[in-house]
């Protein structure tokens, strides 16, 4: 199942490709989505990330769930 589930976003993605579309994912404004996030982070000297590995941890987005964790 795992490896047909990968074929078909494998394909979906060529086919893109093939069609010569040059966007896969376009910005939608905050009113359409319903979503207001802003992740801002003020690196102080003792809050940046070469003391504190994980200060960028967290400013990212989840699509999909790729290992079923």
């Amino acid at each position: 199942m795992k490896k047909s589930s990968f074929l078909l976003a494998l394909f979906w993605v060529l086919a893109a490709c093939i069609r010569g579309e040059s966007e896969l994912f376009t910005s939608i404004p905050t009113e359409r989505s319903g979503i207001s996030f802003e992740n801002t982070l003020t690196p102080k000297e003792d809050l940046n990330i070469l003391d504190y590995l994980y200060f960028y941890n967290g400013g990212g987005v989840a699509v999909g769930d790729v290992n079923n964790d």
